[in-house]
């Protein structure tokens, strides 16, 4: 957790004028943290059957890697980048509304 909290200090936080130098160091982390799928080319969640149990656990790891994955985007944004993804429960939507 330290390790992670420090990474994610270590990214200057998105404001509006600097979006080349932060995806890609946003990117590297999400990388380095194995979520970066989840981001860029994340799965067909709808074709998962919930009631099967090798989908349940399917839909299980992705959504907590989702969920890892906004929380690193989230953080990584000023107060007024953040306003844009407010709500959004995507990591890889968010991410497309903050390459816009």
């Amino acid at each position: 957790a330290q390790e992670q909290s420090t990474s994610i200090s270590l990214i200057t936080r998105l404001d509006g004028t600097n979006y080349v130098s932060w995806s890609m160091k946003c990117s590297l982390l999400l990388r380095k943290d194995g979520l970066w799928t989840v981001v860029n080319n994340p799965p067909d969640v709808t074709t998962w059957d919930p009631l099967n149990n090798k989908d349940k656990k399917k839909i299980a790891d992705f959504n907590w890697d989702n969920e890892k994955a906004l929380c690193i985007i989230g953080l990584t944004l000023s107060d007024q980048q953040l306003v844009h993804i407010h709500g959004e429960e995507s990591a890889a939507k968010c991410w497309d509304i903050l390459k816009k």
